[in-house]
């Protein structure tokens, strides 16, 4: 809903950022011989996942507010992923794409960030306090 160009942007930031940082932690916590298997997209699903939720507060739209509390109530339960549990699959995956989605959130939503920050706040005259 943001755009196309937004959520290429998004994707290939979680795709790069959640990659390396699967990279970097990938099998801390693991008991030793276990290998946590990092196939898949499942990092990239968990950053769309996150810039969704993220990007309306970021931005301070209402809409899209609304459909980061509409993601979050369907697909929220599926953050638990972001979790050490079951053995062998790749939480840092999911915890890396995460926090990459919210970085992409961050990042994309700077535009409107900056248009608010130009706008003139709307200051209380003496005689109303």
């Amino acid at each position: 809903l943001a755009g196309m160009a937004r959520f290429v942007y998004a994707t290939v930031i979680v795709w790069i950022l959640g990659g390396l940082g699967t990279w970097l932690i990938g099998n801390i916590g693991a008991p030793a011989g276990v290998e946590t298997n990092h196939i898949g997209a499942s990092g990239l699903i968990f950053g769309w996942l996150t810039f969704l939720i993220v990007f309306g507060f970021f931005t301070r739209h209402a809409w899209q507010i609304v459909v980061g509390i509409v993601v979050f109530l369907v697909y929220g339960g599926i953050l638990w992923g972001a979790l050490p549990g079951t053995f062998g699959v790749s939480w840092q995956g999911h915890l890396c794409g995460g926090v990459a989605g919210v970085f992409a959130a961050y990042v994309l939503s700077g535009p409107e960030r900056r248009a608010r920050a130009k706008r003139p706040t709307r200051t209380v005259p003496r005689s109303a306090v």
